[in-house]
Formats: structure tokens, C-alpha cells, sequence
């Protein structure tokens, strides 16, 4: 019967241990980058709070070259660093937490089309109709 006592006893010791190694894991996550865009000297995205400034650098080049700091992070891990110089299409981004907690890279990419505006055949037809 002691050792039933003894084997649960440890059992739930380890148990306690693992859960709380998973709980400090979970807090040390990696930062994740929004997508950038060629042209951009904005980059954003999310850290676990507390986690302090934000590096961002481009892995494109050798060494490794640091584009800009984000050191204001709101209560929610959102970060914004100004970039300089611009991103660069395929380049390839990281972000570096204050712990040394790296981001996967983003890739630039090119920036969306943005829809097409009426044209003035199409407003004129429209007017047209009034």
C-alpha cells in the first residue's frame, strides 16, 4: 500500500512538472510577422507580451542585416517597426524577440492590385441611364 502511495505521489510530482514546463514553453513563443510587402518600411506583428523589443532583420544578405527595432509593443504583443531601408521583394524577414526567440521567415512579396476604379466609359453610361 506505501508504495501505491508512493508511485501516485510521483505521479502527480512529474505531472505538475510537465505542466508547468509546457506553460513556460508556451510563453516563450516565437514572434510572427504580418506579410510585408516590396516597397514597405512598416513592419508589424505579434510577440508574447513581455517579451521586450522586436529586431527585424533581412536574411537575404550574408551577414544578416538588421532593418529596423520595434521597442513599443501594445498589452495584446501587437509591434510595428519602421524599416530602413525599404523591403525589398523576395527577401526574406525575420523578427527577434528580446529572448532571442526567432520568427519563421516572411518573404516579401509584391504589393496586391488594388481593384480598378470605375472608368469615365463606365460613368458615363451610368449617367446616361439617369
Amino acid at each position: 500500500m506505501v508504495d501505491v502511495r508512493k508511485s501516485l505521489v510521483a505521479s502527480l510530482v512529474l505531472a505538475a512538472l510537465l505542466l508547468s514546463a509546457a506553460l513556460v514553453l508556451g510563453a516563450q513563443s516565437a514572434p510572427l510577422l504580418d506579410q510585408g510587402y516590396a516597397g514597405a518600411v512598416i513592419v508589424s506583428g505579434k510577440v508574447a507580451p513581455g517579451n521586450g523589443s522586436v529586431s527585424i532583420y533581412d536574411n537575404s544578405t550574408t551577414p544578416r542585416t538588421e532593418l529596423g527595432l520595434s521597442q513599443s509593443i501594445d498589452q495584446d504583443g501587437n509591434f510595428a517597426a519602421t524599416v530602413k531601408p525599404a523591403l525589398i521583394l523576395g527577401h526574406k524577414i525575420v523578427a527577434v524577440d528580446e529572448k532571442g526567440a526567432t520568427s519563421a521567415e516572411m518573404v516579401v512579396a509584391s504589393r496586391p492590385s488594388s481593384p480598378a476604379g470605375p472608368t469615365i466609359e463606365s460613368r458615363t453610361a451610368y449617367n446616361a441611364k439617369l
